[in-house]
């Protein structure tokens, strides 16, 4: 019988979190047929704040350069993950996505039919994460798969 391919979902914003649950995934969890799904939810810039005596006077120019920096970021960070699975021979795949990242992570995941979440945690302190809460526990109460959550070391 024919062993089907897992698919993994690991999302990556850049930080020393997201390196780390890679570096888990590769350490611990990887098997030789896996897809890994590297996912990337972009960040939008926001438009600066219009000019009550000029309302008229959008600055469409800035907030372009703006989105071009994301995008170029966007593009570097996914070349750096899918490098890494070449050189352990993975099957790969890159999404990009918006929006809110919790939420993101959820909707790709059921999109894309993955098997499982590997994520870090952002280590947020106590404060922080009562009033504004975690990308990495939106997505354990709201995804439907296993979700691994590597702490930071």
């Amino acid at each position: 019988m024919a062993q089907v391919k897992r698919k993994v979902l690991i999302p990556v914003d850049g930080s020393e979190d997201s390196q780390g649950a890679f570096d888990f995934y590769i350490d611990n969890l990887m098997k030789k047929d896996d897809e890994v799904e590297i996912l990337h939810i972009q960040h939008t810039p926001h438009l600066s704040v219009l000019s009550l005596h000029d309302p008229m006077n959008i600055p469409v120019e800035e907030w372009s350069h703006k989105l071009k920096d994301e995008v170029k970021k966007s593009q570097a960070l996914i070349a750096h993950y899918e490098m890494l699975c070449e050189q352990k021979h993975l099957a790969k795949k890159s999404l990009l996505g918006s929006g809110k990242p919790g939420e993101a992570i959820c909707e790709k995941a059921k999109e894309c039919g993955a098997d499982m979440i590997v994520m870090g945690s952002r280590g947020q302190n106590a404060v922080r994460r009562t009033f504004v809460g975690s990308v990495s526990d939106y997505v354990l109460h709201h995804a439907h798969i296993p979700i691994t959550i590597v702490p930071r070391k």
